[in-house]
């Protein structure tokens, strides 16, 4: 059972070498946003409030008095959700606190025999803290501080971690960022063995054509881990193979303001879920988004093969 906590929530999308991590959950998509464009990107020049997990240097003065919630059933009835609030303080930056949590629902507890013994319920949380603050009039900084807990049956294991990251404004059109994500460790563990969190360092460009109403985003995760290996794969991948599995690929279409369609790819998710000798969809994700007064709706959809698909809602509100 406690594998089968801590492997729910993205075993369609590990690499052999995620399988030694604890707290997984922290990689499934906090924004709607930018899961919408392929992933955690983390050179958008704006976003929705949740994106500060993916890259606290996305907090900014815009987004003061923001709050934003987001939604996603995952597979097999397990839910989770984020929701976060933003705040500005002239001269002090910007800071947010935001939750997460994973819920996979009941389970039955049965002893040596196969007897029925009762009911329990498995979960993951965590509460963030972040703060961001500009080191020019082009270059933000941010850091967050992630407090986790995961809770199985009796077994209990709880993490502190810290995130950094950088956004760089390079001219009106094109943006870059990176962001080190869930440095730390485990502070109590489920049995005897401490296991390391799931560290991803990503780094990414967005750019704005000039004569078409499109935002072309180029972002890199897991650039801590060369091997990107899956679990089907015989032999390890070669260098373009490797390569290809750390990117991912978005585009924003703005239609006006107020309405975006979006599209993203993301490889190594396709290499992994995708059926063979047929053309697959695997890995594919579209997005919407729509502002009305205070209001700001997103949608993404993220295709899983012959698994189906991940729908994630989302709706920020200035107070």
């Amino acid at each position: 059972m406690l594998i089968l906590v801590s492997m729910v929530p993205i075993w369609t999308t590990v690499s052999a070498s995620d399988f030694d991590n604890v707290f997984r959950f922290l990689q499934t998509p906090e924004s709607a946003y930018a899961s919408g464009l392929g992933g955690n990107v983390v050179s958008l020049p704006e976003t929705d409030v949740n994106a500060f997990m993916i890259n606290p240097a996305y907090l900014n003065e815009r987004q003061h008095r923001h709050i934003g919630i987001s939604y996603l059933n995952y597979i097999s009835d397990v839910n989770t959700g984020v929701a976060s609030g933003v705040y500005h303080i002239p001269d002090y930056g910007t800071f947010a606190l935001g939750i997460k949590y994973m819920d996979y629902g009941d389970f039955t507890r049965t002893d040596a025999s196969g007897d029925e013994t009762g009911q329990f319920r498995a979960y993951d949380f965590a509460s963030t803290l972040g703060w961001s603050y500009p080191i020019s009039e082009s270059l933000r900084s941010g850091v967050s501080f992630h407090s986790m807990v995961s809770s199985l049956d009796t077994y209990t294991s709880t993490a502190l971690a810290l995130s950094a990251g950088l956004h760089y404004t390079i001219d009106d059109q094109t943006h870059a960022g990176m962001s080190i994500n869930h440095v730390g460790r485990q502070i109590s563990v489920f049995y005897e063995d401490r296991e390391p969190l799931p560290l991803d360092i990503r780094a990414g460009i967005t750019r704005e054509l000039t004569h078409l109403p499109l935002r072309l985003s180029l972002s890199m995760h897991s650039l801590n881990q060369w091997d990107q290996r899956l679990h089907h794969d015989e032999e390890a991948p070669g260098f373009t193979s490797n390569l290809f599995r750390h990117l991912t690929f978005g585009g924003e279409f703005i239609f006006t303001e107020n309405v975006q369609l979006r599209i993203g790819y993301d490889h190594r998710q396709h290499e992994e879920l995708k059926a063979d000798n047929r053309i697959d969809l695997a890995g594919i994700r579209v997005g919407l988004g729509v502002h009305v007064n205070r209001f700001r709706f997103d949608v993404s959809h993220n295709s899983y093969s012959d698994v189906g698909g991940l729908t994630q809602l989302a709706v920020q509100m200035r107070l």
